[in-house]
């Protein structure tokens, strides 16, 4: 059995230490040193710019509990929040305390603390916002409407900004900073590269001096616009949107599923309460939406996205499954913009004419759905294979190996018991009995990962509505270990024999 990747007893921080056993082998939470220090240097806290990029690295450091034990805002005081920041309250202090807040309770193993002022513990990395610094720091940050400006390209950041776009994106990296750091610090490890000198465009993709600029942009209606799969990447690019302040127009959102307790670290749009209560992901959506978007229309589609019958303008992709990103290609949208995330890698791809599909990326594979039942029951797909057409009977033998791949007690499957294994698929799937067969992914994923491909999303989901150009050229990929570069951007000419690429698309 210990080919077979078992579920895991869901907590709220057991994705982000395998993501930290991935790197680091034997890591362990808590990290014995884990705070973070930020400096917001000549009133750029008061500003739309210096908010927003404060708000989200915030936000993303205190999901990362375990990892990230204090937060302190060094030369800050208290100011009102400016539109489009999504805090609750009207001042921005208070606003950033309540939202860490929101990601603990009861039942929590780890908490991050939040503080306003200088600590007495001294802080094992420090990020100052501005363009300059009064202390010593490991990273300046700064941006504008589309550009992160990281070192000395900070001086040339225009705060007044009111598009989250750059310095979202200037959050996200400072966030990967500081997970990388605080490996180095505790662990030792000594892969990837530190950032220094950054510059680096959203609008282009180019970075450095090339790193185009961009217009500024406070107001935005959608329209046309489907979200297929509100889990990590949908929302974090529905944040992003939701961060502009003026969002108006409508959207659908397609999704079938409900929270469970490990997607607080990585879900922009819940909390504690929600997720131990495994409310929809959908209701999560539609109350974050209607505090910071209220002029958004959002039609909910509970279930999967080949229900939908319709074909839209564009469509935002981030489902978890073959079959998922299969249905997308397939239902002919005018246009696709799809993410997908592996330990610090992360890839945004937008369909064009000649270059990747979604089947170019994930081809149809005929034996999918033999190898998912094989991962299931922790058996070869051959023999799993011959019991079906065998009409095998399910045996205690199987029940206990079924347990141990589900992580379940065996009495739950007892029902099974006797079961020709050709008929048990259809009992479990088609909704027969309450019994739950799929294997979900327990993948090691990072926050500061999804939140990156959901911000790169937002920004075409932007071009695609003001006819913003130039758009993304197919394929996005980086790892956040390096800095993004203009070379992460490639074209991938369509596979031969994709019949995708036939379509309108082509």
């Amino acid at each position: 059995m210990a080919e077979y990747d078992r579920i895991e007893t869901e907590t709220e921080t057991h994705r982000l230490e395998k993501a930290v056993r991935s790197l680091v082998e034997g890591a362990r939470l808590p990290l014995g040193r884990g705070h973070v220090e930020l400096s917001p240097v000549d009133g750029v806290h008061e500003t739309p710019g210096g908010q927003l990029l404060l708000t989200l690295i915030v936000h993303l450091l205190a999901r990362m509990k375990g990892l990230v034990s204090h937060i302190s805002i060094v030369g800050a005081t208290e100011a009102p929040r400016m539109e489009g920041v999504p805090l609750p309250g009207r001042k921005l202090i208070e606003g950033l305390n309540r939202l860490v807040e929101s990601l603990s309770g009861p039942a929590s193993e780890y908490t991050t603390q939040f503080r306003l002022g200088r600590s007495a513990q001294e802080p094992d990395v420090r990020l100052a916002l501005g363009s300059r610094t009064s202390g010593p720091v490991d990273l300046l940050l700064g941006s504008d409407a589309w550009r992160a400006l990281l070192g000395s390209h900070a001086r040339d950041s225009r705060w007044t900004d009111r598009c989250p776009l750059g310095p979202y994106l200037s959050a996200c990296l400072a966030a990967s900073e500081v997970f990388k750091r605080l490996l180095r610090i505790n662990f030792g490890w000594s892969e990837g590269e530190f950032l220094s000198d950054l510059a680096f465009s959203l609008l282009n993709y180019e970075d450095g001096e090339t790193a185009q600029v961009g217009p500024d942009i406070s107001e935005l209606i959608l329209s046309d616009l489907a979200v297929a799969g509100a889990g990590a990447g949908g929302t974090a690019s529905l944040y992003t949107l939701a961060s502009f302040p003026q969002l108006a127009g409508q959207l659908t959102v397609v999704e079938p599923g409900n929270l469970k307790i490990s997607n607080l670290g990585r879900y922009l749009m819940s909390d504690y309460q929600q997720v131990h209560d495994g409310v929809s992901k959908l209701s999560s959506v539609q109350s974050f939406l209607s505090s910071f978007a209220p002029d958004l229309t959002v039609g909910p589609h509970v279930g999967h996205w080949h229900e939908v019958k319709r074909r839209w303008g564009t469509v935002i992709c981030t489902v978890d499954t073959p079959e998922g990103r299969w249905d997308v290609q397939t239902s002919n949208p005018r246009s696709i913009i799809e993410a997908g995330v592996m330990r610090l890698l992360y890839s945004v791809l937008r369909v064009v004419p000649g270059g990747w599909c979604l089947e170019c990326k994930c081809p149809k594979d005929p034996d999918v759905t033999w190898k998912r039942r094989a991962l299931r029951w922790g058996l070869s797909v051959e023999e799993v294979r011959r019991r079906h057409a065998e009409r095998t009977s399910v045996t205690e033998e199987d029940l206990a190996r079924l347990a141990e791949v589900q992580g379940r007690p065996v009495d739950d499957y007892a029902p099974l018991l006797g079961i020709p294994f050709d008929e048990v698929p259809s009992i479990t799937e088609c909704g027969e009995t309450p019994l739950l067969l799929g294997v979900p992914s327990q993948a090691p994923i990072l926050p500061l990962v999804t939140t990156a491909a959901g911000i790169l999303i937002a920004g075409e989901v932007v071009k695609e509505t003001l006819g913003i150009t130039p758009t993304l050229n197919n394929v996005f990929e980086h790892d956040l270990r390096f800095p993004p570069r203009a070379r992460n951007q490639r074209f991938r000419r369509r596979l031969d024999n994709c019949p995708a690429c036939q379509g309108p698309l082509a």
